[in-house]
């Protein structure tokens, strides 16, 4: 087959994967690297990092380059295989916090846990080991993140200003509580099993964030 040959191949890989996709992704279509090389000389798609690709046309977003680095954890893996089969890979700490928009976090640099060690040359990204439950994650923009109790719990293991905690815990709770998302006996259970210094910032927190405002239960 002809380079060009593949793009339909990709296109419907691409779709598959809400945009971004891998070379070994690929590689499992059987489109051949010099088909992906081709590509992306002539403009048909654009490296959002080494080995992960979207197609020109799709609209850019500020998390493309977080989707991609997750996806290269497990690069031939296809997405819904993750999300059937949870593998510990979840994005955390202060990135979920921003995607959460709680607190005043920024994204970048990434911060991901994995149940393993994973070594990677990229500086984008900070990996850390973290045996993290698949109760305690949910997916935004094709990306398995933590709970806002388990990434309210993170920050304070992460050891984040502790004003940035409290103003997390502060958003999480005005924002997530009424409709569920946040579950305050789910963080408590979490804290049983962290040590006392976690335990202890948490205390704090949540006694801080009350001064701010007093509904009932926080």
């Amino acid at each position: 087959m002809k380079n060009n040959s593949y793009i339909p191949i990709l296109e419907n890989l691409a779709q598959s994967e809400g945009g971004i996709f891998t070379t070994a992704q690929a590689g499992r279509m059987d489109v051949p690297r010099s088909a992906l090389s081709h590509a992306e000389k002539t403009g048909r798609i654009v490296r959002i990092a080494h080995g992960a690709y979207r197609f020109a046309g799709t609209p850019a977003s500020q998390f493309d380059e977080l989707v991609a680095l997750w996806k290269l954890t497990a690069p031939s893996k296809f997405t819904q295989e993750r999300a059937i089969s949870w593998d510990g890979v979840v994005v955390g700490g202060h990135s979920a916090a921003f995607i959460h928009n709680i607190g005043d976090f920024f994204l970048e640099p990434y911060r991901l846990y994995t149940r393993q060690r994973f070594n990677s040359r990229t500086s984008a990204a900070e990996y850390s080991m973290r045996a993290i439950s698949e109760e305690d994650v949910v997916w935004r923009h094709g990306l398995p993140i933590t709970r806002v109790e388990r990434t309210l719990v993170d920050l304070v293991k992460d050891h984040e200003d502790p004003s940035l905690c409290e103003d997390a815990f502060f958003d999480a709770y005005n924002r997530y509580a009424l409709t569920g998302e946040f579950n305050l006996a789910r963080m408590d259970a979490l804290l049983e099993v962290e040590s006392a210094r976690v335990r202890r910032v948490m205390a704090e927190t949540r006694s801080e964030a009350k001064r701010k405002v007093a509904p009932i239960g926080v």
